[in-house]
């Protein structure tokens, strides 16, 4: 496991899928082709996470 410096999200041009991109610490990057269909349900599990978290997990 390791933390994440920067993160982004592109969608693609040639498909309905969404590119991220994740950058840790000391530089190192790795980037994931996900389907729309887990982007959203990507999405929704850190919605409902971010909802359940103390303020001062935020």
């Amino acid at each position: 496991m390791t933390q994440v410096q920067e993160w982004r999200i592109e969608r693609t041009l040639d498909s309905d899928s969404l590119v991220i991109s994740i950058v840790a610490p000391g530089g190192e990057s790795q980037s994931f082709l996900v389907a729309q269909a887990d982007a959203h349900d990507i999405g929704e599990v850190l919605r409902r996470r971010a909802a359940w978290a103390e303020p001062g997990e935020r």
